[in-house]
């Protein structure tokens, strides 16, 4: 399969992407809330849970996983990825942004392991200062990931992750990645990515996490397209969107306001990580015998954010 056939499968109507690429840190601070052991036998049993839900191949197009939990296996030795893939998934890597080292090589030790797409990101504070150039260097290491994944034939994903911590409106949020989408296009343009095997993750513009007036669905959802419509080429295979620190209800809500704007450009699609795992994580409190219970959530909350992709959900959906 090309990169262009990879673009179609990752981005293809009523179906999404789930991120479990956070990192051991993070990881850790989901377990502990809920006092769920952060050990390897936990870790374990948590992503076979997750992977193995009965009937997920129907709501997901990919599942893009951390560098470490690529080259691990389940409790049984089936590595993850064989237990992704078995279902008809596409199966992702996220390139740790902290180590810049041998990233030809890496990749193509994960396309020995049938990955499909590699994700790398940049975070933006926002802040309303001007661009440095430290950012623009950044920016311009992404187009230059994309380049050699491309080569590779690996889908790159390229995301732009607003932090979420602060007071900002949405007016600042849209304001900030609309200037660094701009700033992203135009390293992109310079090293000759191949726009159609190419994939954008991009943050929605919500109010920061301190603003005690949040925006409403619909003004983050006309924010975040058109800071979207205003810098990145029509041509881009595809846009994906992070659920950030969010609730599961307004990711989802944020994410049914923007596709009742369509038609866009581009496929959208979500990428949640938090906004999909929370209310498993919350069911499961790492017992075995919540298992099938966790599994269910994760499968209600998957159909729920289908469903918003498509513009169709209301919060009497949610369960009570």
């Amino acid at each position: 399969m090309n990169i262009h056939d990879t673009v179609r499968t990752l981005m293809q109507d009523g179906k999404g992407v789930l991120a479990v690429d956070q990192d051991a840190p993070t990881l850790q601070k989901y377990f502990s809330i809920l006092n769920i052991p952060n050990t390897e036998d936990s870790r374990q049993k948590y992503f076979e849970l997750l992977f193995r839900t009965p009937g997920i191949e129907k709501l997901l197009s990919a599942v893009i996983v951390s560098e470490e939990r690529i080259k691990q296996s389940s409790r049984a030795g089936i590595p993850f990825s064989d237990l992704i893939s078995s279902k008809n998934i596409l199966v992702g890597v996220h390139i740790d942004e902290n180590i810049s080292e041998n990233i030809s090589a890496r990749l193509q030790e994960y396309k020995s392991l049938a990955i499909g797409c590699a994700k790398k990101t940049v975070r933006v504070e926002v802040t309303g200062t001007p661009i440095t150039e430290e950012f623009h260097a950044r920016l311009r290491g992404l187009a230059d990931f994309a380049v050699v994944c491309q080569e590779k034939d690996i889908v790159p994903i390229l995301g732009l992750e607003l932090v979420q911590v602060g007071p900002h409106t949405a007016e600042q949020a849209e304001s900030a990645l609309a200037e660094r989408l701009t700033a992203l296009s135009d390293s992109l343009a310079h090293c000759g990515v191949d726009y159609k095997g190419l994939v954008v993750e991009v943050s929605m513009t919500s109010s920061g996490s301190e603003n005690p007036l949040p925006a409403e669905p619909k003004e983050v959802a006309e924010r975040t397209m058109r800071a979207l419509s205003n810098s990145i080429p029509e041509s881009i295979g595809g846009i994906l969107f992070f659920s950030d620190g969010e609730t599961p209800e307004m990711a989802t809500a944020d994410l049914n306001a923007i596709a009742r704007l369509e038609p866009f450009h581009w496929p959208v699609a979500f990428c949640f990580s938090r906004a999909l795992q929370e209310p498993v994580l919350r069911v499961w409190q790492g017992n075995d015998e919540h298992i099938v219970e966790a599994q269910a959530a994760f499968y209600e909350r998957l159909l729920l954010n289908v469903r918003a992709d498509a513009g169709g959900y209301g919060q009497g959906m949610e369960s009570r």
